[in-house]
């Protein structure tokens, strides 16, 4: 279907501008943004080599894949993910901020790695020095010898990259070699481009082990961000696994918190509600001081969202969630009451699973007799995914009592989650580590005629459950080698046991393997039988490379394709340990080598370890090398870098021809696309140093746009507009360039074209301007800083030190050109305020004339003088005139006047140390916490500060203005949900 090419125009013109009201309206009309433009290009490939981030945020929000940013060159990435960093736009039509950021940190760092010569990856190899090497490698040998050696280093920092032993590891998602650092000492909070337990996400196997040695959850790198704000990014993805919300709670559980300054502002709820990220809201919500989660809740009840969708019964399982967990029984009975006669039973049913996980069961009956529905099942939990699941395998004291609770109203013994995991599942599996459940949860469970013979999806009964790590206890123990013991395959899923003290190791796992017999028995008095043994024995025997055994097994009848816990694979687990043997019979005995729901694939293991027999013998049984290509872009250059030279060379080898010409293709394009880029960063700087030749020259090299932005965001017609080459301006107007371009630099005077003129050097400023204005410029037009060219003409015109002979005037031929002289700043000011509040600043006569003058020809041309009350009060202010600041007040001048650099009058009071002035303003009524540029810089009180004014301060906090600095909850503030 051929695609219209006026709405294509249309959406590229949009992109290009970027006019972000514009894409919204072209997508809300319909428009494709996912065909790609006559040049091949497509819509999110054109924002993001214009740097246009809030357009790539609203694309990708509305399906335009971020994977096509790949096509961009590593330095437009790395410009991308600078610009995409200071980029603070929240909107319900964008992808958050941070997601897009993260994409680019992990796709620049891929494509430096690609980019690499040999020669430079040899150099960066041999200054790494041998414990990179020995982790690359996965030289056990060696790593041991380093480890052990006296005052050796564990935390080197590689060039570039900013990485050490511990995070490679943890890239390479090698837990084995993780374990063996951490266990050693190496240092879990070491912060490069981000910290270790970010680059963890999301293996919970890694992010157990970093957490359990003492990482910061609330650390940051050089990317900016914490693992639980990477977590939440995640979470908030709807494409990501339904695990997502469980890595946040463990990080939540583990000491993680919301940044300092959103516990004030809970900045992230709002982006979490205006994306209806429900479910990872109402997680983090009671992690908020209770003022800031109320504040939300009672604004959430008051929303259209809330009325219109389902008549609140959707957003009820918030409020329902917040008091179960917290135990607000008033506040529970209160939102059940408004909804009476209305059928809650999804939303109290989620509540009932909170209020059972933290074991308030006052709320859990209050919940119970409002009809909640007793086996619902939510997404995978840390307590399980029913209420009766979350009630067995708790530990805590009252846990038999809420078992009883919920089975005696009738919830059903036997309900399970998606992956068929039922509540004596759940028992079982807990039981291997705390007795409180073997004694009460199981029993109980078996009593109520819970069926022993049910399976979950990898085909685990509860027998197989307990009988697992008994299992592989046995067959480690008759391992011919050892299997190392951070290879663990029958772990339980509790995440509890991270934050408990074991005093000895042997100790406890003796004491867990008697907890496994004693459920056993249980188990089978109560009819159940073995199942499955022999996988769970293959198992173990081909993670630890024990052929004979895995023959004996196989013999016998075992699956070869047996997954663990995790849903890793016999052959999998056999390659990772480099077992040639063992996966040429698994594979021979039928086994599948793509078999794996979880993990690294066979080929993946065998080609990051260098492994080129066990690649030959997986791709010779069907691997898909192709996928391997396709998705983990970097494996073939690691490889082949840390000595897989063959494995990499067997893999490629066995790739289709067009996979090999699209790669030669590709790297073509990238060439011409470097070139393009690099001319495209030089052409501003062509222009404002007034080369044209050069400017042609630039012109005409394929994929240089006109209107393309430097570094320093300006295009070339901002550049030579500003430094007044008229020539230069003239030749681009030619070449098509946009008169009308912002670059939307939020705060920036060079934002527009004719701003960067009316800014320009006086002698060349009115010939520059009139050339913009006869090619279409908008004399309106608002830049980024929110002003138009006649403001900054204004105080250009004169300028603080004055003008030789007289201004330059520019403020007059934007007059003649029809400029609108009462559009006001962020400030609230016209141009003519802007002249008179900058006579007012002005200490030399003869300058002051000159803005005089300038004020004067404004209102000879019809500006109105109605803001005059408020000069009139900053000047009062300034000049100490308070019986003339009380007279103005009182005839109804605004008290929160600004002048032309965005001051308060108060403001200017504390400075100036007046506190009668002060407190005259505060009487008035001004906004005693007003920022100086509206949503940025400092306030009153800060100024108090820096002058260790303590009266002032006091003053303005009696006032109600928020002190400075960490916010805190008083310690006696009541719950925004009970009545006072």
């Amino acid at each position: 279907m051929k695609r219209d090419k006026r709405a294509a125009q249309r959406l590229e013109k949009a992109i290009r501008a970027g006019d972000l009201a514009k894409l919204r309206e072209l997508i809300a009309a319909g428009a494709d943004v996912l065909t790609a433009f006559d040049d091949d290009t497509t819509p999110i490939q054109v924002a993001g080599r214009e740097c246009q981030i809030p357009i790539v945020r609203a694309l990708a929000k509305a399906g335009a894949p971020l994977v096509e940013l790949e096509a961009l060159s590593l330095k437009e990435r790395m410009q991308l993910a600078m610009k995409s960093s200071r980029d603070q736009l929240l909107d319900d039509d964008l992808i958050p901020v941070t997601e897009l950021s993260e994409w680019l940190m992990q796709s620049s760092l891929q494509m430096l790695a690609e980019s690499m010569d040999d020669k430079m990856r040899a150099e960066i190899a041999a200054s790494e020095g041998k414990l990179f090497r020995a982790v690359r490698t996965r030289d056990l040998k060696l790593l041991k010898e380093l480890i052990d050696a006296p005052g050796g280093n564990l935390d080197p920092t590689a060039p570039v990259t900013a990485e050490t032993p511990l995070t490679m590891a943890i890239r390479h998602r090698d837990l084995e070699i993780a374990a063996a650092l951490v266990r050693a000492g190496a240092n879990v909070n070491q912060p490069g481009f981000s910290t270790p337990l970010s680059f963890a996400l999301p293996d919970l196997r890694l992010m157990k082990l970093l957490v359990a040695a003492g990482a910061d959850a609330n650390q940051r790198g050089m990317d900016i961000q914490t693992a639980f704000e990477r977590a939440v990014r995640r979470a908030e993805n709807p494409t990501c696994s339904d695990d997502s919300i469980l890595l946040v709670r463990f990080l939540l559980e583990g000491g993680a918190h919301p940044p300092e300054g959103d516990q004030v502002e809970g900045m992230l709820l709002s982006e979490l509600e205006m994306g209806e990220a429900w479910e990872l809201y109402h997680e983090i919500l009671p992690h908020y001081p209770d003022e800031v989660s109320g504040d939300h809740l009672e604004e959430l009840r008051q929303s259209f969202a809330y009325k219109k969708t389902d008549d609140g019964l959707y957003h009820l399982r918030g409020e329902l969630n917040y008091a179960a967990s917290k135990g607000e029984i008033e506040a529970l009975r209160e939102a059940l009451d408004r909804h009476q006669g209305k059928d809650v039973s999804e939303p109290a049913g989620r509540a009932l699973i909170a209020a059972i996980g933290a074991m308030n069961l006052v709320a859990a009956r209050l919940l119970i007799d409002a009809g909640a529905d007793l086996d619902l099942e939510t997404y995978e939990r840390r307590r399980g995914s029913t209420a009766l699941a979350c009630a067995a395998e708790s530990w805590h004291r009252r846990s038999k009592e809420a078992m009883r609770l919920l089975l005696d109203a009738g919830a059903s013994v036997d309900g399970h989650n998606r992956r068929g995991v039922t509540a004596l599942m759940y028992a079982v599996r807990v039981a291997y580590r705390h007795g409180a459940v073997l004694r009460k949860a199981v029993p109980m469970l078996l009593d109520a005629g819970a069926d022993v013979g049910l399976e979950d999806e990898l085909g685990f009964t509860a027998w197989s459950l307990a009988k697992a790590p008994l299992i592989e206890d046995e067959e480690r123990s008759r391992l011919a080698t050892n299997l190392p013991e951070d290879i663990v395959l029958f772990d339980g899923p509790d995440l509890s046991d991270l934050f408990s003290d074991a005093a000895n190791e042997a100790d406890r796992r003796k004491s867990r393997l008697d907890r496994c017999r004693q459920a056993l028995e249980l188990l089978e008095d109560a009819g159940s039988r073995p199942h499955r043994e022999a996988e769970l024995r293959l198992l173990v025997a081909a993670a630890g490379g024990d052929d004979p055994r895995v023959a004996e097994l196989l013999a016998a009848g075992a699956d070869p394709d047996a997954q663990d816990l995790d849903g890793n694979s016999a052959i999998s687990a056999a390659a990772r340990g480099g077992h040639h043997e063992v996966v040429a019979r698994l594979i021979d005995a039928g086994g599948n080598v793509e078999a794996t729901k979880g993990g690294e694939s066979a080929l993946e293991i065998a080609v990051r370890l260098g492994d080129a027999e066990m690649t030959r013998r997986l791709l010779e049984a069907g691997a898909n090398a192709f996928m391997l290509v396709t998705m983990s872009r970097d494996l073939l250059d690691e490889a082949e870098s840390s000595g897989g030279a063959e494995a990499v060379r067997l893999v490629r080898d066995s790739l289709p021809p067009e996979a090999t010409a699209f790669q030669h293709e590709a790297e073509a394009e990238t060439a011409a696309e470097d070139l393009a880029w690099e001319s495209q960063q030089v052409l501003p700087g062509k222009a404002e140093s007034g080369n044209l030749d050069k400017v042609r020259e630039l012109l005409s090299i394929p994929g240089v746009e006109v209107d393309g932005f430097d570094p320093l965001r300006r295009t070339a017609l901002m550049a030579a507009s500003e430094a007044g080459h008229a020539d230069i301006v003239r030749e681009l107007i030619a070449a098509g360039a946009d008169v009308n371009r912002c670059n939307n630099v939020v705060g920036s005077p060079r934002s527009t074209p004719l701003a960067c003129a009316a800014i320009g050097p006086s002698a060349e400023r009115d010939s520059t301007l009139r050339l913009l204005l006869e090619a279409g410029a908008d004399p309106d037009q608002l830049g980024a800083d929110g002003c138009t060219a006649l403001m900054h003409a204004v105080e250009r015109d004169v300028g603080f030190f004055g003008r030789v002979g007289g201004p330059a005037l520019s403020t007059r031929t934007l007059i003649e050109a029809g400029a609108d002289l009462e559009i006001r700043d962020p400030y609230g000011l016209t141009a003519w305020m802007r002249a008179c509040s900058l006579i007012t600043a002005i200490e030399l006569d003869e300058v002051a004339d000159q803005y005089q003058s300038i004020a004067d020809l404004l209102e000879d041309a019809g500006a109105a003088t109605d803001g005059q009350p408020e000069l009139d009060l900053i000047w009062a202010t300034l000049a100490d005139e308070i019986d003339e600041a009380h007279s103005l007040l009182e005839a109804g001048a605004n008290p929160d006047a600004r002048r032309f650099d965005g001051a308060t009058a108060l403001m200017l009071a504390v400075r100036d140390g007046d506190r009668e002035f002060v407190r005259l303003l505060i009487d008035a009524g001004c906004d005693v916490d007003a920022r100086q540029w509206i949503d940025r810089g400092p306030r009153a009180i800060d100024a108090a500060v820096s002058a260790r004014d303590q009266k002032t301060y006091q003053m303005l906090i009696a006032a109600g203005a928020t002190p400075p600095g960490p916010p805190g909850r008083p310690p006696d503030s009541p719950s925004p949900f009970l009545d006072e």
